[in-house]
């Protein structure tokens, strides 16, 4: 993992700036793929080798293939998050996560203040509004070093499952 804290002075606005470049790169990168305005269908596959790979369409035209993961899922209802590795979750779809679970040891380690992604990565599952969720999401984005977060609502529950986009395999057609 490349993400560490660069000096004895970062808290948690300095981390913030971070994260938001490396957000702000990742929409860059992706916005020829696809775009954050538009609501996509996704389709999960296993590949021949046992990959996960997500399917993504723009009402019904295929879009985009890629491998990915489950960053984690949030109760709508009740506002709580919980990350994929504290599921049950095929564990090859988790590796990503644990990622943050490591983060949390380097940040308790420092001597900065950065409260907020203690608690982040400190548990597996927690309150959090909705309105708050995108800083949760931009940090795992960043932790993880992701391509880009996508949400897939469950249609039975109030559950929304966020993947993690890992590698593009396949760019089909213009955003």
């Amino acid at each position: 993992m490349n993400i560490k804290l660069s000096s004895e002075s970062e808290t948690d606005s300095e981390i913030l700036n971070l994260i938001n470049n490396y957000y702000d790169k990742c929409k860059h990168n992706m916005s020829k793929y696809i775009s954050d305005k538009t609501k996509y269908d996704l389709e999960f596959v296993i590949d021949d080798n046992d990959k996960f790979i997500v399917n993504i369409y723009n009402k019904k035209k295929h879009v985009l293939k890629s491998y990915y993961e489950v960053l984690g899922c949030y109760n709508v209802t009740s506002s709580i998050w919980t990350y994929s590795y504290a599921t049950n979750i095929e564990k090859d779809l988790t590796y990503s996560t644990k990622k943050i679970k490591k983060y949390h040891k380097i940040l308790k380690d420092s001597t900065k203040n950065v409260d907020l992604y203690l608690f982040y990565t400190g548990n597996a599952s927690f309150f959090i509004s909705y309105k708050n969720i995108v800083y949760l999401l931009n940090f795992c984005l960043y932790i993880t070093e992701g391509k880009w977060i996508m949400s897939y609502k469950h249609e039975t529950d109030n559950i929304i499952e966020f993947i993690i986009i890992k590698d593009i395999i396949k760019y089909i057609n213009d955003v």
